[in-house]
């Protein structure tokens, strides 16, 4: 089974003020790891995030989720610490799971929803996905 730490915030009014916290965006994965993950108190409690076990899915099978957008500038290549994909967060569905927890355990129904919900950013000029 694979963990996925993500960037749940919808509110507008939680997201931190500060520039420098911009950095995740609504369905951001932030990190994926392994079945029983000793996840911290902050992981667990963070208002603005949530933990998804996904029951039958290997850890290595999200890994399209924590890849990093590429800048390319001249002939100089770098890493922006934005994600390519992320999870589509904004149907009932999601919006029902998101409200049932800072931690869940989905069952094989939710698991296949939760992997359709996987999108593609939208890729701006300069960058590489």
């Amino acid at each position: 089974m694979a963990e996925i730490l993500f960037w749940a915030a919808a509110q507008r009014d939680l997201v931190p003020v500060r520039k420098s916290d911009f950095v995740w965006t609504e369905g951001d994965v932030i990190t994926v790891q392994r079945d029983g993950w000793p996840w911290g108190r902050m992981e667990l409690c963070h208002p603005l995030w949530r933990i998804w076990r996904l029951k039958g899915i290997s850890s290595d099978g999200l890994q399209d989720l924590v890849e990093d957008e590429v800048n390319r500038i001249g002939g100089m290549t770098f890493t922006v610490r934005q994600r390519v994909r992320y999870l589509d967060l904004s149907s009932s569905q999601a919006r029902a799971l998101l409200a049932r927890g800072y931690f869940l355990n989905l069952d094989d129904r939710d698991v296949k929803r939760v992997l359709s919900w996987r999108r593609i950013k939208q890729v701006l000029v300069g960058q590489v996905g």
